[in-house]
């Protein structure tokens, strides 16, 4: 997808597009041009892409949070071999759901979540990734 910053007079607007009829590795630019009503033609903008085969994961995966230990924010990246229902929970030392970092339908690929712990005490959680037919669990610790 491509997005060229530019502005409509009238109404103030982003545009962007979308091309399905790409080959990978080649390059393709393309351009945005206003037409005003006297048939002038003025270029908004111009952009060139290089599309590249996205590789789908092999295996379902929970990485390491990063950093860990942390103070206040972390990352957290898994990976889906297909689509599916996903729900990644933070769980305290107790085993009481802290918070949910993410749910429901997710494409295939790798997802990146922030988590911010400002409201969270110092200590060892738990963050668990589960889908229909599988769950894996981590441990991260947070420093204040």
């Amino acid at each position: 997808m491509a997005h060229v910053a530019a502005t409509n007079n009238a109404s103030g607007h982003n545009y962007t597009w979308l091309d399905k009829e790409v080959s990978n590795g080649q390059t393709y630019s393309y351009t945005l041009t206003s037409v005003d009503l006297d048939g002038s033609r003025t270029v908004l903008g111009t952009v060139e892409a290089t599309p590249q085969a996205e590789v789908i994961p092999s295996e379902f995966m929970l990485a390491q949070n990063y950093p860990n230990p942390f103070n206040a924010s972390t990352t957290i990246e898994y990976s889906l071999p297909e689509a599916t229902d996903v729900s990644l929970k933070l769980f305290n030392l107790a085993g009481q759901e802290v918070a949910v970092l993410a749910s429901g339908a997710h494409a295939a690929g790798r997802h990146v979540v922030s988590l911010n712990a400002n409201d969270l005490s110092s200590g060892i959680y738990f963050y668990r990734l589960e889908s229909p037919m599988r769950s894996i669990q981590q441990k991260m610790i947070l420093l204040k």
